[in-house]
């Protein structure tokens, strides 16, 4: 007797299905419902923990004329707010309008915290009659309180119209360095509605550039003028640059006019209007050749 070996895919297979496919749908069907129903009965918690109340706002900076308060109160952040319910664009709106704000970032921190990260405006001169300059070449206007601060008071005076904020600034920083070590060191620069330059100097001597690029004067000013007027400097009320062929001298006081050489022409108080051709060699130019040093002196009246 043989015995029969059965084909090995003839072989008989049993799988198990649990549950059946009948009480599969049921139990599926009760598995979403108690999800469902949890999700219910834990959401208010679980979204009270993801969204929580406000509890701070951190203040980040270097600041010497703003207070972390006065940005937290510009924020206008209402009790109760939620950390995720906060308008941040709204926020960096209302601390951005604070004058003495350059640049304001804001940001969640988790749990329950905003950033509030401000960058404090550097002003670098005072602007017109009632405001600031800042690094930016941006005016701004602080409390007139703030503007009598010792600090602010004792920064340059600049002046120009709206639009030429930035232009008066450039003009500034190349013109005050050039001129600091001579008589002329300067405290103050404007520009006026027809586009001509004056400065003037810290013992209150007004330079007039007309409406040239005023650092083309700064070679005659230097080697020129300052030794040519260093014997009667105190005198000197205004220096006019707006000649082709030299400049001209106002004084304060008539009685300056008197050391002047005979036959120059005098005009009525305060000063006086005199011609004083003086020869480049006198001056100690650098050569006969430079544009500075064939240029003379007239004298007239401011």
């Amino acid at each position: 007797m043989s015995a029969v070996q059965l084909p090995r895919a003839a072989r008989w297979s049993f799988t198990a299905q649990w549950p059946p496919r009948r009480l599969g749908r049921r139990f599926a069907w009760l598995w979403l419902a108690v999800l469902l129903g949890g999700l219910a009965w834990a959401s208010p918690a679980l979204l009270s923990r993801l969204n929580p109340p406000l509890r701070t706002l951190d203040v980040v900076g270097r600041f010497r004329h703003l207070q972390p308060g006065q940005i937290a109160a510009a924020a206008a952040v209402a009790p109760g707010t939620r950390w995720l319910d906060a308008d941040l664009a709204a926020i960096r709106r209302r601390i951005a309008a604070l004058p003495w704000v350059a640049a304001v970032s804001v940001r969640r921190r988790w749990p329950d915290a905003l950033v509030l990260e401000a960058r404090e405006r550097r002003p670098l001169a005072r602007w017109n009659a009632s405001a600031l300059l800042a690094d930016d070449a941006q005016p701004f206007s602080p409390p007139a309180g703030e503007l009598r601060q010792a600090a602010l008071e004792a920064l340059p005076q600049l002046s120009g119209p709206a639009d030429r904020a930035g232009d008066v600034l450039g003009v500034w920083q190349r013109l005050q360095p050039a001129l600091a070590d001579t008589p002329f060191s300067l405290t103050a620069l404007s520009l006026d509605a027809r586009g001509e330059w004056r400065a003037y100097t810290a013992t209150g001597i007004e330079l007039r550039f007309g409406d040239a690029d005023p650092v083309a004067d700064v070679t005659l000013l230097r080697q020129v003028a300052a030794p040519a007027l260093a014997p009667r400097l105190t005198e000197v009320a205004a220096i006019d640059l707006r000649y082709s062929n030299g400049f001209a001298v106002a004084w304060t006081d008539r009685r300056a006019c008197q050391s002047s050489p005979a036959g120059s022409a005098r005009d009525t108080a305060p000063g006086c209007v005199e011609n004083l051709p003086v020869s480049s060699q006198a001056f100690a130019a650098p050569s006969a050749s430079s544009p500075a040093a064939t240029r003379g002196i007239k004298d007239h009246q401011p």
